[in-house]
């Protein structure tokens, strides 16, 4: 089953044999387009920043300026 997770607890970093069992979880995942190798990137709080950025940027292209919107965006993706 597969579920995306946009909860977390952001005073708490995950500890590293977590990110490991997690990594080596995914990369045993059943994948059917078979798109193997797997890439993963670990991104620190200033790369979370600007993909966040550019996150709100896109999803909001084309709308008008809404500050509780662009607010709620970027505290998803932080």
């Amino acid at each position: 089953m597969r579920r995306t997770v946009h909860r977390y607890e952001k005073d708490r970093p995950v500890p590293e044999e977590v990110m490991e069992r997690a990594l080596e979880a995914a990369i045993m995942a059943p994948n059917h387009l078979m798109t193997w190798p797997w890439r993963f990137y670990r991104v620190g709080p200033e790369g979370r920043a600007v993909l966040a950025s550019v996150y709100v940027r896109l999803k909001m292209a084309g709308k008008d300026a809404n500050p509780t919107i662009e607010d709620r965006l970027r505290d998803k993706m932080m």
